[in-house]
């Protein structure tokens, strides 16, 4: 194969993830030009890579219902985008109907993906699709359709990303040397939906905790992230920590991934739910206090946890009750998990890590 495509359109934990079969494709490949087509809004993780090219994606569009002008549009879009790549395999590592109509249409010899709903019909080699199981990890079932080409699933993977000097120094600009050079650590209080998030108060009682004058981590600073500024958790916890007078930055909405990535890299550890910036902590080397709300596979850790060796799992198994409805019940389980487990789990990361820094 001389051109592969390998597309993974979804959220930014997710595309980290799949990262992890990259280095292994290009083992397989040598020669071959390698693409690897993901949101637009990953490129400053990607888009320095040195063993494959970067291709950003209108991720609104990737996922567009079947029927429509959106669904239209978007196939119009990604047959542009592929039109001009003269690609002898496109590989889908999460179902795209768009996409997937889009790599038939311009004739792409083979496109391989899981086999869901009528867009599998446009694949030349379908896979059962079986990820609501969970009977692994996310990264491993992109080996479902990698050996499909020759690419045999190692014993080990590890996500990549590539840091661009760049946005380390608009980081340092943005924080100040000052906060740069200190001792700190990260909170994350947000996840894509407001129902799957540990209450911003209880992070701001595990904040105070870790950092009072008798705290594990007496005399360290705190960074704030998030999606955007005016984000609801972000704003509650802010205001809780001002009144603490604890000292803290917070940077919800003011960076991009590469940003993220080298604040995360010069943290002590990142506490959070399980989301996008978890995966990001683990690709950088941050070790992770990772909160789940559900254990059941299709959510849990056996499929969704970092894949790094410096992390701490905080989860319950809570049984849904009869009735119950799923913000309810989502609610309920992220309640169950107290900050006193949380900062016990802390406390085992800061004891595997040196002092100053990182795992």
């Amino acid at each position: 194969m001389e051109n592969i495509l390998i597309v993974r359109p979804d959220r930014v934990g997710d595309v980290i993830i799949s990262s992890s079969s990259l280095a292994h494709v290009r083992k397989t490949f040598p020669e071959a030009r390698i693409v690897f087509a993901a949101p637009a809004q990953m490129a400053p993780l990607y888009s320095d890579a040195p063993n494959f090219s970067f291709l950003p994606l209108e991720s609104s569009l990737a996922n567009a219902p079947f029927s429509g002008k959106d669904f239209r549009r978007a196939i119009a879009l990604f047959r542009r985008c592929f039109s001009c790549e003269n690609f002898s395999a496109a590989i889908f590592l999460h179902p795209s109907p768009p996409m997937q109509i889009a790599a038939w249409l311009e004739g792409i010899p083979r496109r391989i993906g899981f086999n869901q709903g009528l867009a599998g019909l446009s694949l030349t080699d379908g896979v059962a699709y079986s990820k609501h199981e969970g009977r692994k990890h996310e990264a491993e079932y992109a080996f479902d359709l990698l050996t499909l080409i020759g690419c045999v699933q190692p014993d080990a993977l590890e996500p990549i990303v590539f840091l661009r000097e760049a946005d380390r120094v608009s980081l340092e600009k943005m924080i100040g040397q000052h906060f740069f050079s200190q001792s700190f650590f990260v909170v994350n209080p947000t996840a894509f939906s407001l129902e799957h998030r540990w209450r911003p108060e209880r992070f701001a009682e595990l904040v105070f905790r870790l950092v009072r004058p008798s705290g594990l981590l007496k005399g360290h600073a705190v960074a704030i992230t998030g999606g955007h500024a005016g984000d609801p958790s972000v704003l509650a916890l802010s205001e809780t920590l001002l009144r603490q007078r604890v000292e803290f930055i917070n940077l919800a909405g003011r960076t991009n991934l590469g940003e993220l990535g080298h604040l995360l890299k010069k943290s002590r550890f990142l506490v959070t739910r399980n989301t996008g910036i978890s995966h990001l902590a683990g690709a950088v080397g941050c070790p992770v206090a990772d909160i789940f709300n559900r254990t059941e596979p299709i959510y849990g850790s056996a499929r969704w946890r970092v894949l790094g060796e410096t992390v701490e799992i905080v989860a319950h198994s809570e049984k849904r009750s009869f009735l119950e409805t799923n913000p309810r019940y989502w609610r309920r389980a992220l309640d169950s998990i107290s900050v006193e487990e949380v900062e016990s789990a802390v406390a085992r990361l800061v004891s595997r890590i040196p002092k100053g820094g990182t795992a």
